[in-house]
């Protein structure tokens, strides 16, 4: 069975605020983004590939095919992705760690514009923060 897979490492992580895939037949798991940086925002978390980082989130993985159009649908609104140039952020595939060592391909969204004022995250580990 092909899963859906998409690593989040932000305001999508499980029993975060935008977690609204909870109902859904699902699997979370911790994993790790390596060649990564993640920057802080303000209210949501940015992330860059390239470098020699690691970002922390979480591989949720999705079971129910005929779910897959509406889940991406969705995540692709919230992240701001519609394809174009100047899109917030694009979906792309990377390669992702999990805790027993196996790498499995993932959706994930990296931010599409730049990040000068933002502050590197060293930990590589986004806090959810209140909302205000």
């Amino acid at each position: 069975m092909k899963l859906l897979r998409i690593f989040v490492y932000g305001s999508l992580k499980a029993g975060a605020k935008r977690d609204i895939f909870k109902d859904l037949n699902r699997t979370v798991l911790p994993a790790r983004l390596s060649g990564a940086s993640l920057y802080d925002l303000g209210a949501f978390p940015g992330l860059k590939l390239g470098g020699c980082s690691v970002v922390y989130g979480e591989l949720h993985q999705y079971y129910e095919q005929e779910q897959y159009r509406y889940i991406l649908d969705l995540m692709d609104q919230i992240e701001g992705y519609r394809g174009e140039k100047t899109d917030l952020y694009k979906r792309v595939e990377v390669e992702v760690s999990l805790e027993s060592g196996e790498k499995v391909k993932a959706y994930t969204y990296v931010f599409n514009w730049k990040v000068e004022e933002a502050n590197l995250i060293h930990s590589g580990v986004w806090e959810n923060k209140p909302e205000s």
